[in-house]
C-alpha cells in the first residue's frame, strides 16, 4: 500500500449501534436499532466499505487486518477533515444512546476524533464531543431519551 493509499483509507468506522430505551427496568439488553435504518453517507471509499456496514453487527478485532464489507471507510482525498453518516427510520423510534466502534483492524489510530450528533432536521447538535483512539465501544449518550426518525453524525 502506498503512502497516498494509506492516507486515503485513514478515516473509518467499524460499527455503530443505536440503542433503544428500555420500557421497564430489567437486565435485558437494549435493542440495537441501527440495522432497521436506511444508512447513507456523504463519502464511501468503495463498494467494500459502504456506510451500511456499520450496522451489520460484525466488528473486526483490533489488528485483525481484514475488514472488507465490515466497516465504513471514506475517501480521504475528498473527506480528510470529516464526513457524515445518516440513519433514517421509516417510523419514529426512541433513542437513548449511540455506541461507536472505531475501525481498528489495521491501526488503532484510524478512528474519528470529534463528532456532532444531529437529531431529525435540527441544525444544532444534540450532543458533541471527542472520541478516544483505540478498540472497543464508546457510548455517546443523548441528554435524554428522544423520539426521532433520523440521526446524522458529523465526524471531524
Amino acid at each position: 500500500m502506498t503512502h497516498q493509499e494509506n492516507r486515503t483509507l485513514k478515516f473509518a468506522l467499524a460499527a455503530l449501534y443505536v440503542l433503544a430505551v428500555g420500557t421497564h427496568a430489567s437486565a435485558a439488553p437494549l435493542k440495537n436499532l441501527a440495522p432497521l435504518a436506511k444508512i447513507t453517507a456523504n463519502s464511501e471509499y468503495n463498494s467494500s466499505y459502504l456506510a451500511k456496514f456499520v450496522a451489520d453487527g460484525k466488528i473486526p478485532g483490533a489488528g485483525a487486518g481484514r475488514d472488507l464489507e465490515r466497516a465504513w471507510v471514506v475517501k480521504g482525498d475528498t473527506h480528510r477533515n470529516g464526513a457524515e453518516i445518516t440513519f433514517q427510520w421509516p417510523a419514529e423510534i426512541t433513542v437513548a444512546e449511540i455506541v461507536y466502534y472505531g475501525r481498528t483492524a489495521f491501526e488503532t489510530g484510524e478512528n474519528w476524533k470529534g463528532y456532532e450528533v444531529y437529531l431529525d432536521s435540527n441544525s444544532t447538535p444534540a450532543v458533541k464531543g471527542t472520541l478516544k483512539s483505540g478498540h472497543g465501544p464508546q457510548g455517546i449518550k443523548l441528554a435524554r431519551a428522544t423520539k426521532l426518525k433520523q440521526i446524522r453524525i458529523k465526524f471531524t
